[in-house]
């Protein structure tokens, strides 16, 4: 990934001119990490309270199955109305905290995205103005737009699907190994005899599912530069 900050500098603009912009060397992945979250950085409010948010939604989340055995409890024991009343409001109650601070969350995530890639963006198209006519001979008009559209966009919202993909992970682990570790130690320790089997399952499709991601990424990035370069160049092609 190139650095659309790093590439406005005279320096970096007199070494990449005339260079084909994938023969440019490309930086590691813990510099993407630093480089992404450079931009994070500056919508860190957001991302908080997204955070924040999603540590009240997914407790909620754990409490809804056992919130429904609980009514279908009552109502087979037949416990009285009034039992059966609390249970359904305690039902209601964590499925709509669940859906309202889920939705919150999901909401504060992707504006946050959406900022990031509004300022990448703009950092790269400032970074490609000041380039000379002959990096433009170089690049086709096709290829910078690819970068431009897709690669700013799977760049910022790598940090929002990722991240938070893995802490609301680690929230629900950690929380539904306290609740089934209150209600039965028995269902905690065949839990964690079968996550080994599901950690190695998750892995095989999570690598599947990276490449195939790749693959269409890369597809859609040669089909936005073709068609980019005949529609530009339309007066030529007819």
């Amino acid at each position: 990934m190139i650095s659309p900050k790093d590439s406005i500098s005279p320096k970096d603009q007199e070494d990449s001119d005339g260079e084909d912009f994938d023969d440019q060397e490309h930086v590691s992945a813990y510099e993407q990490i630093l480089f992404i979250s450079s931009y994070c950085k500056e919508q860190w409010m957001w991302y908080s309270a997204g955070f924040a948010l999603m540590f009240i939604q997914v407790p909620a989340e754990i409490l809804e199955p056992s919130a429904k055995g609980y009514v279908i409890d009552t109502a087979v024991g037949r416990k009285g109305y009034y039992t059966l009343l609390l249970a359904i409001v305690y039902q209601f109650g964590a499925g709509f905290i669940s859906n309202i601070f889920g939705g919150l969350s999901s909401a504060c995530m992707h504006y946050a995205t959406s900022l990031v890639g509004r300022k990448m963006k703009l950092d790269l198209f400032k970074s490609l103005v000041n380039k000379d006519i002959a990096f433009f001979d170089a690049n086709p008009s096709g290829k910078l737009v690819s970068r431009l559209t897709d690669d700013c966009d799977t760049a910022s919202g790598a940090v929002a699907n990722n991240l938070t993909t893995f802490i609301q992970s680690v929230v629900l682990a950690l929380s539904s190994l306290s609740f089934i570790l209150l209600y039965s130690w028995r269902m905690t320790v065949l839990a964690l005899i079968t996550s080994p089997l599901s950690y190695i399952i998750f892995e095989v499709y999570g690598n599947f599912h990276s490449e195939l991601s790749k693959s269409t990424r890369e597809q859609a990035s040669k089909l936005t530069q073709i068609a980019t370069d005949v529609l530009s160049t339309m007066r030529t092609v007819r």
